[in-house]
C-alpha cells in the first residue's frame, strides 16, 4: 500500500520541462477543511498536489453534496485551467488534512500548455482518468446495492492511501463518515450503520475520522457481485 497507485505527474514530464514549469509555480498551503476553490468561481488557475489530500465535490440543485473524487499527492486538480473552456470551477476543491501544492496561474498553465507539448499531454490524460474514474462511480451508482459500493470505496481509499498498521490497513486520509456517505451516494445513516456491523464482524475498525480494513479478503467479498446485501 501506498500514498497513490499512479505515476506523479511529473513523473510523465523531462527533467528540462519540470524545471520550467517549477520556476513559473507559486507555492500554495491550505490547513485542513481550507477551500482551494469553490464551484461557479471564476477559473484562476490550476494545482498540483505536494502533500495532502484534497476532496474534489459538486453540489446538486439541491444543495446536496457529492464527492467526485479524492487526490493526494502527485496529482492535479483543475486542469482544465490550462485551457479554453471552461470558465469556471464546475466542482468544490477543499483540503481534507494539511495541504501544499503547486500553483498557476491561469495565464501562465495556458502559455506553458502551447510551450510544453508533453505538459498539454499529461494535463490532458489527468482529464482522461479523473472522467473515467467518474464513469467507473456512475456505473455503481446505477447497478450496486449499497453495502457493494461502500466496499468498492473503501478498498480504493485502501489503495490509494493504505498504511500497514498492526495487522490492518489505515486509511491515512483524515474521512468523516459524512465524506464517506457522499462518496457512496447514500445516507449518514447507511455508512454508519454498515461500518458498525462490519466492526463487529472484525472486517473494519472506526475512529474519529479514521478507517482500517482488517481484512482484505473480506472487503473483497463484500465488494464482488456474487455478494451483493440490502443496504
Amino acid at each position: 500500500m501506498g500514498q497513490t497507485t499512479e505515476p506523479d505527474f511529473l513523473s510523465a514530464l523531462s527533467a528540462a520541462d519540470v524545471r520550467r514549469l517549477l520556476a513559473h509555480a507559486e507555492e500554495r498551503r491550505f490547513r485542513g477543511r481550507e477551500t482551494l476553490f469553490r464551484q461557479g468561481e471564476p477559473i484562476h488557475g490550476l494545482f498540483l498536489i505536494r502533500e495532502g489530500t484534497v476532496k474534489v465535490s459538486q453540489l446538486g440543485p439541491d444543495g446536496n453534496e457529492v464527492v467526485m473524487r479524492l487526490a493526494g499527492p502527485g496529482r492535479v486538480i483543475a486542469a482544465v485551467a490550462a485551457f479554453a473552456q471552461p470558465e469556471r470551477f464546475p466542482v468544490d476543491a477543499k483540503a481534507l488534512d494539511n495541504v501544499a501544492t503547486w500553483f498557476w496561474p491561469r495565464p501562465a498553465a495556458r502559455e506553458l500548455a502551447r510551450e510544453l507539448p508533453a505538459f498539454a499531454a499529461a494535463l490532458t490524460h489527468e482529464i482522461s482518468c479523473q472522467t473515467q474514474g467518474i464513469q467507473l462511480r456512475l456505473r455503481e451508482l446505477a447497478t450496486e446495492r449499497v453495502p457493494q459500493r461502500l466496499a468498492h470505496i473503501l478498498l480504493r481509499l485502501a489503495e490509494q492511501a493504505g498504511v500497514q498498521d498492526d495487522g490492518a490497513v489505515r486509511i491515512d486520509i483524515p474521512l468523516t463518515k459524512q465524506d464517506l456517505a457522499q462518496m457512496t451516494g447514500t445516507t449518514l445513516f447507511t455508512v454508519s450503520r454498515l461500518l458498525s456491523e462490519w466492526a463487529e464482524k472484525g472486517l473494519v475498525e472506526v475512529g474519529r475520522a479514521r478507517v482500517a480494513l482488517r481484512s482484505l479478503e473480506g472487503m473483497r467479498r463484500l465488494a464482488a457481485p456474487a455478494q451483493r446485501e440490502r443496504g
